[in-house]
């Protein structure tokens, strides 16, 4: 792994660089193997998801790995960009779309 080589007369602070850089690096490992793999959920009330119907009390499953390798949402998914700048990952079920009541 590579660490972005930025000297304090290029772009500023060298190190601060160095380490926003590693922190892309590591968003990019994330992404590719994350360490959560899935999550469960009970549902909390009758709901409507992708266009399927789920009732209060079902078992639901988000495989988190197939949403970080999701072509509609990561340009060449499968292969491993440590400087992929959007990188919205699922890495630890973060999300803005399946919310817990």
């Amino acid at each position: 792994m590579s660490i972005c080589p930025a000297s304090p007369g290029e772009h500023g602070d060298g190190h601060l660089t160095q380490r926003f850089s590693g922190l892309i690096q590591f968003e990019g490992l994330l992404r590719y193997e994350s360490p959560v793999q899935h999550t469960a959920r009970i549902a909390s009330a009758d709901t409507e998801l992708a266009g399927k119907k789920i009732i209060k009390g079902a078992k639901v499953v988000a495989v988190l790995a197939a949403a970080n390798r999701d072509p509609d949402r990561f340009p060449d998914p499968d292969r491993l960009d440590l400087l992929r700048t959007d990188n919205r990952h699922l890495a630890f079920g973060q999300t803005g779309i399946l919310v817990s009541s």
